[in-house]
């Protein structure tokens, strides 16, 4: 279920009230005394994609992004504020004078090696990547970037064929412009489809997903992921197709949670113990079969708070990508301090 925190935060004008609020309790004191009192001992800090200097959020993208300069500000920042930890060990850590925090990746982008890797490693931060296997070394995107790159044909040329062809899929929608906010309710909607169904409307939006233009590989390699393990970065099973597990039947969550976890295995030669869902969607029917696994980490995108030892198999983590005082990539300590209480 989606937390109030998150819920205003696609609605501009709840958004901007949000900052108000944010900037009045740093101001008044309020916001220090409620850290106080009120303080996560216990976080896990998460992200996605992370974008090279200068280049902007995509506004027909839902996969959440921070740039290398704001990911460098929080963990520099979070250093100070935190003792970080591998994952494996959060929860059973005795907590000293500072709270825990973890720090893990979903979905094996690229860019964690290239751009994040080197961060972790200047800073001495350990850090959990939770793979799909199925992207490995994989020059596709993930269908929901295929459907945003159509989008932006469409927003471009909105009487041309990429248009129309965008309107026909989008089926009761064909009078709606290619806007930031039907993509994202297009998204959200066309999750909930069938596989085929889904592939059927990409196709006729003319978006399968593919390669990007300007670079032929989109997720980590082999040879990325032993490296960072070399190094002392855990990894963890994000499935094979990264589907919304509930929707699937036993057999075929099985086989999402085991192939995943084989591959991994197979790769890196170590047990691989922790699991990341897609889109953070669970139910007692999937954590029975993550435990049948072999499985006893797992993370969610809920938000509540991490107890001693406990929940291990739905543990809450904090998404780092969100605007900080409705400025995408401007790092506020207060704002942080605000969203991770």
């Amino acid at each position: 279920m989606r937390s109030v925190r998150d819920s205003i935060s696609v609605i501009p004008l709840a958004r901007k009230a949000h900052a108000g609020l944010v900037k009045w309790s740093v101001r008044s004191g309020a916001l220090r005394l409620w850290n106080a009192l009120a303080r996560r001992r216990r976080l896990i800090l998460t992200f996605h994609q992370i974008r090279p200097p200068g280049r902007l959020l995509d506004p027909f993208d839902t996969c959440p992004s921070a740039s290398v300069d704001f990911f460098r500000e929080i963990l520099t920042y979070g250093r100070e504020q935190f003792a970080f930890l591998p994952l494996q060990d959060l929860c059973t850590a005795r907590v000293g004078s500072k709270p825990l925090a973890a720090v893990t990746f979903d979905d094996g982008w690229r860019d964690n090696y290239d751009l994040a890797f080197p961060v972790l490693r200047e800073l001495g931060i350990p850090a959990t990547i939770f793979v799909t296997t199925g992207k490995i070394g994989s020059t596709e995107l993930f269908w929901q970037q295929a459907l945003g790159r159509a989008f932006h044909r469409a927003a471009a040329h909105p009487a041309g064929e990429s248009g129309r062809r965008l309107r026909r899929a989008l089926s009761g929608d064909e009078g709606a412009p290619p806007t930031p906010e039907l993509y994202r309710q297009t998204v959200s909607r066309w999750k909930r489809l069938p596989p085929d169904q889904r592939k059927e409307r990409l196709r006729r939006a003319d978006c399968l997903p593919s390669a990007p233009a300007e670079d032929s590989r989109c997720f980590l390699n082999v040879e990325e992921i032993r490296e960072m393990a070399a190094a002392g970065l855990a990894f963890g099973s994000h499935t094979v197709t990264h589907p919304l597990l509930p929707q699937l039947t036993a057999s075929e969550m099985d086989r999402e949670l085991r192939e995943s976890k084989d591959c991994l295995e197979d790769l890196l030669r170590r047990p691989i113990e922790m699991i990341a869902y897609p889109d953070g969607a669970f139910s007692e029917a999937v954590l029975d079969r993550v435990r049948a696994a072999g499985y006893r980490i797992g993370c969610t995108t809920q938000r509540r708070r991490i107890g001693n030892g406990k929940d291990g198999l739905c543990l809450s983590r904090i998404d780092c990508s969100w605007y900080a005082a409705g400025v995408p990539d401007s790092f506020l300590p207060d704002v942080f301090e605000w969203q991770t209480r």
